[in-house]
């Protein structure tokens, strides 16, 4: 995690200004830019869901550019269905903003199609904020038991387990706990560094690779 995502990063006048600034209720915190696999396009119809079947204090908030093309479809959907009371976008956070931005929020959320990993995981569990995402192989394996998994095309179920979320207190406790564990697992800021820097070291050991040598590499080929 960037050493600008700690609690002890959170400027309190920096995080009154937001306080101020964000819808009431249970914050669902979607950090992440605007783009299709990120499936932020998935909040309006969750929404209109939620509202179906009676849970009303909740607001999704982003930080896409609000010039995307992106953003302003969705904006304009959360308008047109009437939803604009459980959506803000915030735009970009500055880097020395996001911890107080993350101790605004009732919850960390990330349901994207497919990632690698996702520096959401690491800010969730550092920030002690129970961590949503989606409920694919590529995120278990990231994540174990630290998360509540959801599938946001399977709208009535993954309207119940946020509501289950904003209503059980023990749920969001027990996630918490288990981000810590998880945490450990991962290195340090300054480990990573030590770690980027050993394996420029190695490269740098082991020399420059000819083309004749660079021609014999065969790539897994991948199935997106």
């Amino acid at each position: 995690v960037s050493r600008l995502v700690s609690p002890e990063k959170v400027c309190l006048a920096t995080k009154a200004e937001l306080e101020a600034a964000l819808k009431p209720g249970f914050r669902f915190l979607f950090l992440n830019s605007a783009n299709p696999n990120k499936r932020i396009h998935m909040l309006p119809p969750l929404a209109m869901e939620m509202r179906s079947r009676g849970i009303r204090d909740f607001i999704f908030i982003t930080t896409m550019n609000p010039q995307a093309s992106y953003t302003r479809d969705i904006v304009a959907r959360f308008r047109s269905m009437k939803l604009e009371q459980h959506f803000q976008n915030l735009g970009p956070v500055a880097p020395d903003r996001v911890a107080s931005l993350i101790a605004c929020a009732d919850a960390m959320c990330n349901i994207c199609r497919v990632e690698s990993f996702s520096n959401n995981f690491i800010e969730a569990w550092t920030m002690e904020l129970p961590l949503v995402v989606t409920g694919s192989d590529w995120a278990q394996a990231a994540c174990g038991r630290s998360a509540l998994y959801v599938n946001p095309e399977n709208l009535p179920e993954c309207a119940l387990a946020l509501s289950r979320l904003m209503h059980d207190a023990d749920l969001g406790k027990s996630l918490v706990e288990e981000g810590k564990l998880q945490l450990k697992q991962h290195p340090t800021s300054q480990e990573k560094t030590r770690l980027y820097f050993k394996e420029i070291e190695r490269a740098r050991d082991l020399g420059f690779c000819a083309r004749s040598v660079q021609n014999k590499i065969r790539w897994p080929r991948m199935a997106w």
